[in-house]
């Protein structure tokens, strides 16, 4: 048995980012809030009571966003939605970022031909965010809307580090706070195996279940995000996700996802399958599986990126002829 150890900080003290300026920092927590309730409006009572910032300060920033057209006010219910010029500003983005919309075509596609939900998740600091999804929701796997954010720890968002350089795996992986030696080494296998056959997969387990709930919550209610770091952690535990599939067996997934690489050759998004039914089968999963890699390379290829030769080459040899899988579900 193994000591325990901290995983320490990359970032010498000086090198870290500084405390942002509080009103920013709600200016973008209120943008966040709403652009994750995108056909709701809310008064100044709701916002004060969801995210937890007292009455004086987020009027102010309601008032300078709402000035700017970053919000929209309406004249006699007096509920705030997200305003006209965030839209010049997501197109703008999307000129950009090309590859999310080629993403959310591509996942639509993916939907229909699977008879899943697909979302489109991308990094954002320590989190990932949805920027996209496709089909209806599923009583399985983690809920997916569009501006939701999750915390990631590992070896949750695996994904998005399997291909990462070595200081982005070792912050990545500092954040799971105090591990064993047992425990770092599986989180290193863990990229190992993703990176050689090109997806993860995550089972669906009660922790994972509850993470899921306590993300609607937080989607809800911001404020209590803090109450995340320990469930996210306990959801994070080995039997989350698998690297050994065995093609005999079944198995309950929560979601598979596979690479989108930019031109550079880093992990721009992924795309993500859930709600797979239970019992799934190992050949059904690894049949997924390709379906997803399939669809995150043909992204990849269309935007330009630059996925490495020997994911090109391995989708292309294990490629499995098409099946049905809705027949399957």
């Amino acid at each position: 048995m193994s000591i325990g150890h901290y995983r320490p900080s990359l970032c010498p003290v000086k090198e870290r980012m500084a405390r942002p300026a509080l009103s920013a920092a709600r200016a973008v927590e209120v943008i966040n809030f709403l652009a994750a309730h995108p056909n709701e409006a809310f008064t100044l009572s709701d916002l004060v009571d969801r995210l937890g910032i007292n009455v004086a300060s987020l009027h102010a920033v309601l008032s300078v966003l709402t000035e700017r057209a970053y919000l929209s006010r309406h004249p006699r219910h007096l509920t705030y939605t997200l305003g006209p010029t965030l839209v010049a500003v997501g197109t703008a983005a999307l000129e950009h970022h090309p590859a999310i919309d080629v993403a959310r075509e591509e996942a639509k596609a993916l939907s229909e031909r699977l008879d899943l939900d697909v979302a489109v998740t991308a990094l954002a600091g320590d989190d990932v965010v949805f920027v996209a999804r496709s089909g209806g929701h599923r009583p399985l796997g983690t809920p997916t809307h569009v501006g939701m954010r999750t915390p990631i720890r590992a070896p949750m968002g695996s994904i998005f580090y399997a291909w990462a350089d070595d200081e982005a795996v070792e912050a990545w992986l500092e954040r799971s706070g105090p591990a064993t030696a047992e425990e770092v080494a599986l989180d290193r296998a863990e990229l190992d195996v993703v990176r050689a056959r090109g997806f993860s997969v995550a089972l669906e387990g009660a922790a994972r279940r509850e993470l899921g709930t306590a993300l609607e919550q937080v989607a809800d209610r911001p404020r209590v995000r803090g109450q995340l770091d320990e469930l996210v952690r306990r959801t994070a535990g080995r039997s989350a996700h698998l690297i050994d599939i065995d093609e005999e067996a079944s198995y309950t997934v929560s979601s598979i996802s596979a690479p989108v690489f930019n031109a550079a050759a880093q992990v721009a998004l992924a795309i993500n399958v859930v709600g797979l039914s239970p019992g799934t089968s190992g050949v059904d999963v690894l049949s997924y599986g390709e379906e997803v890699l399939g669809t995150a390379l043909v992204v990849s290829k269309r935007t330009r990126g630059n996925p490495p030769p020997d994911l090109l080459a391995r989708a292309a040899r294990d490629r499995r002829p098409a099946r049905e899988h809705a027949g399957r579900r």
